[in-house]
């Protein structure tokens, strides 16, 4: 994706203040972490940032390249990168095979994928950088980790143009606010007994597909988007939307958009949460992670997120009306309150 240079000497170590854009949010970011991350980028360091626990086993990999994040590894996620492809039709489960055959002659998938021919360099670009945004967030909030610099470590996989951390920083939030709001409307259509896990984790939501739709809903499913038609399919009152994500080759804050799309078109009705109630951090190591938010969504909630005011003062936008929800997060006793739209007309992931 880019040509690499031999390792910066800087050793990224703590610093005594933390400065970026969001110092101050409602996100519960480690400040240990962003801490070595600014420092990384003020030291315009090359290698990675080792996260690790308290423990010492390993958490996952934050790498730089002369101050700038290009790639991130979770322990326990492979990014579903080819399945993201078949999901967005971009090759089929034949060409699948075919480039798993090619990444073996040339060892590297990326290298296969465009070697192919069947998607363009900027194609497999915005899906690499799904998963690398991701997960550098998840790492970012992870509740109680540690910082080892490693200096000169690269990788090669699932990598993305280097990002300066302002800039990944701030898609990090707004993907995350993004997230709380379509739980909340999730919320909306979630049995009663279920709205506090929906909302605090939306991965959870069980989606089941109607089978009884209106002409109108029949022509939406005809032009809707790939990555729509793959959820629609998926869905079958069993399979949690971490589930269908793995499947598909979504990440979390992916399958929960397309999914509050799907419900407020009526294609979809939500009837539970999954049965998994531990949402402690035990939960992680124990399985194969399905989404790179999986790996810290256990130790905070989603429901510490307040909605942006602009978008709650808009009563007359053309979003829709808007709507609120009140529940009590998992971590807290301290009722929240959470704005939704019922309309999710000029959603982008809206059938047309």
């Amino acid at each position: 994706m880019f040509r690499r240079q031999q390792a910066n000497s800087a050793d990224p170590g703590p610093t005594s203040k933390v400065e970026g854009p969001l110092t101050g949010s409602q996100l519960p970011v480690n400040s240990t972490i962003l801490e070595h991350a600014i420092r990384a980028r003020d030291l315009s360091f090359t290698g990675s940032l080792r996260i690790v626990s308290h423990g010492d086993s390993s958490l996952g990999d934050l790498y730089f390249f002369e101050g700038r994040i290009y790639a991130a590894a979770i322990d326990g996620f492979e990014p579903g990168v080819l399945a993201r492809l078949m999901s967005s039709e971009l090759i089929t489960l034949g060409d699948s095979a075919e480039i798993l055959e090619l990444e073996a002659r040339l060892n590297s998938l990326s290298v296969a994928v465009v070697e192919s021919g069947l998607v363009s360099v900027d194609q497999l670009a915005a899906v690499h950088q799904e998963f690398v945004v991701a997960s550098v967030g998840s790492l970012l909030l992870l509740h109680q980790a540690e910082v080892v610099p490693d200096s000169g470590r690269i990788t090669s996989s699932v990598c993305t143009l280097p990002l300066d951390l302002n800039q990944i920083l701030g898609m990090i939030e707004v993907r995350y606010r993004r997230m709380a709001q379509d739980a909340a409307a999730l919320s909306h259509d979630t049995p009663q007994e279920h709205v506090s896990v929906a909302c605090d984790h939306p991965g959870s939501v069980v989606l089941d597909r109607n089978e009884v739709l209106s002409a109108a809903q029949v022509s939406r499913m005809d032009s809707a988007i790939p990555e729509i038609l793959a959820m629609l399919n998926g869905a079958d009152g069993v399979r949690s939307l971490d589930e269908l994500a793995g499947h598909c080759g979504f990440t979390r804050a992916e399958a929960v958009h397309i999914a509050r799309s799907l419900a407020s078109q009526g294609l979809v009705t939500v009837v539970s949460c999954s049965n998994d109630d531990d949402h402690s951090a035990e939960v992680r190591g124990k399985h194969q992670l399905m989404v790179p938010e999986e790996c810290s969504s256990r130790d905070w909630s989603l429901a510490s997120i307040a909605i942006p005011g602009v978008l709650g003062d808009a009563e007359n936008s053309e979003l829709g009306q808007r709507a609120s929800i009140s529940y009590t997060p998992s971590h807290d006793l301290e009722p929240i309150v959470l704005d939704a739209w019922t309309d999710q007309s000029q959603s982008p992931f809206t059938p047309q």
